[in-house]
């Protein structure tokens, strides 16, 4: 039960003619970026929107400038709420509460400091309306200063984008490389509810991102497109950057880890097995002098690991093509 809703606007105009898609921003303050976030929601090219705002109790303006925004662009969307958590309910948790109230057929999230390019929900909606097999798409994003200044035009460099691109090496690539933006992804709705490919997110989490990536790809449902969808902040003073210390955040990947070791099969669950020993030594360092030797033991073996795997992907490509080739010769002579 929502119980602060600031505002619904509801329009019946042709339901059936595109999916709904629903906007979800989690807040914390980021009155600074709030306004310039929910602008470019609203000049997407995508028409059917819903924007669904939860601010996780900031101390600042962000919820009282969200609730005004809101009132004065309502009828933009077919529904549009804004809602101020009662206690700080952190991240993982805000975002369930997000997809919980969510109606659309899709959605998509993206922090309040983010911003969405024109395209990038009607480019990521094409794709899975073409890909039924695929319950979520994510894509690169440009990456952009405090004041809003590009740094990157793109966020991934172009061999991670190539790795992510495969579908073989996908599940391995998010392990080795991780750090996709955070506002690229896009999910059928379907994929959230019990026994669905992500299902809900566990209490316990501490980091939802690597979750639910890798949660997806091992089990065949995500994909890359290598196209700006979205315009990623640094913020220097961010939860996720300075106020965090390695240990925490090396403890954060190590617990989504152990969560999906389990769906991961062959190589691809003995590489993400080398990464949670690697954080174990990490964080617990129980190995005393002899540490900057396990660990780049740990390190050798999955730089050693990937190579395989990256190999067996290039070769299974090169199969593809033969066997491509050879079907259309064989067509030529009959």
């Amino acid at each position: 039960m929502i119980d602060n809703i600031a505002i619904t606007r509801l329009k019946c105009e042709s339901p059936d003619i595109e999916p709904l898609i629903s906007v979800l921003v989690p807040s914390y303050n980021h009155q600074k970026y709030v306004i310039e976030c929910f602008e470019s929601i609203k000049n997407s090219n995508y028409l059917r929107l819903e924007l669904i705002f939860s601010d996780d109790c900031s101390s600042d303006a962000t919820y009282e400038l969200a609730q005004r925004w809101v009132h004065q662009n309502a009828s933009r969307f077919e529904r549009a709420i804004v809602v101020r958590q009662p206690k700080n309910l952190g991240l993982v948790k805000n975002l369930q509460f997000l997809f919980d109230h969510s109606k659309g057929k899709y959605l998509t999230y993206l922090a309040s400091d983010d911003m969405l390019t024109v395209s990038g929900i009607s480019d990521r909606l094409q794709v899975l309306d073409e890909n039924e097999e695929v319950d979520a798409i994510f894509g690169n994003c440009q990456l952009i200063s405090e004041s809003g200044a590009v740094l990157r035009e793109q966020f991934l460099a172009p061999h991670i984008a190539q790795a992510f691109a495969s579908k073989k090496l996908l599940s391995c690539a998010l392990v080795r490389f991780w750090g996709p933006g955070g506002p690229g992804m896009m999910l059928r709705r379907t994929s959230l509810l019990e026994g669905g490919s992500l299902g809900r997110l566990p209490d316990d989490l501490q980091f939802e991102d690597r979750y639910i990536y890798i949660r997806l790809a091992a089990r065949g449902k995500l994909r890359f497109m290598n196209s700006v969808v979205a315009r990623y902040r640094i913020v220097e003073n961010s939860m996720s950057r300075s106020s965090l210390s390695a240990k925490i955040k090396r403890q954060g990947v190590l617990n989504s880890d152990l969560k999906n070791k389990h769906l991961l099969i062959g190589l691809d669950k003995l590489y993400l097995l080398m990464e949670i020993a690697k954080s174990n030594v990490a964080i617990n360092k129980n190995v005393g002098i002899l540490y900057p030797l396990v660990k780049l033991f740990w390190t050798i073996n999955s730089v050693l690991l990937w190579r395989v795997l990256y190999q067996r992907n290039m070769l299974s490509r090169k199969m593809d093509l033969f066997r491509k080739y050879a079907m259309s010769w064989h067509k030529g002579l009959t």
